[in-house]
Order: C-alpha cells, then structure tokens, then sequence
C-alpha cells in the first residue's frame, strides 16, 4: 500500500514516472485540491484574458492522458466580480 499523498505527489503536476503504464481506464487521480486549483485561476487571472462568455474557466483533466477524469467533463470557473458576460448562445 502506497503512503496518504502518494498520488498527488505522483500525478498532480503534469508529470509522470518515466515508466507509466496505464493498466485500467480509470484516473490516476482523482482529488482536484480546491487550494491549487484556485492557485492555478489566480495565476491565470493575472495574465489571461477574460472570456467575455465564461470568464475563466478551465477542464479538469486525467493526467495521463489528457483527457476527463470520469465520464463527463469537469471545470473550475472564475468570474470577477461584477461579472456581466455575454449569453453563450
């Protein structure tokens, strides 16, 4: 049994051990801390353009592949304050 935090250490940086093998289609990781997803918005915040539609929004991915962690997609959205986008449609 790997120790409490193995995972995030593993998998939670967009790295992965030289020798990966996927042996299941399930995600690698699947705990998404709010405290460095709001850390990767507020970066972003600093130096991307607003959507006008979704602000900032950004998908939640497996890592080892790139793409949804389950079988629906997934997002963390930032909207500033006083937000008034456009409708989507």
């Amino acid at each position: 049994m790997r120790p409490e935090g193995d995972t995030l250490a593993r998998y939670s940086m967009n790295l992965l051990p030289l020798e990966q093998r996927r042996s299941s289609s399930a995600s690698l990781l699947f705990i998404y801390s709010y405290d460095r997803c709001r850390e990767a918005l507020e970066r972003a915040r600093r130096r991307e353009a607003w959507h006008p539609c979704h602000g900032l929004k950004m998908q939640y991915v497996d890592p080892t592949t790139g793409d949804y962690p389950m079988t629906i997609a997934s997002f963390i959205q930032l909207l500033p304050a006083g937000f008034a986008g456009r409708a989507y449609r």
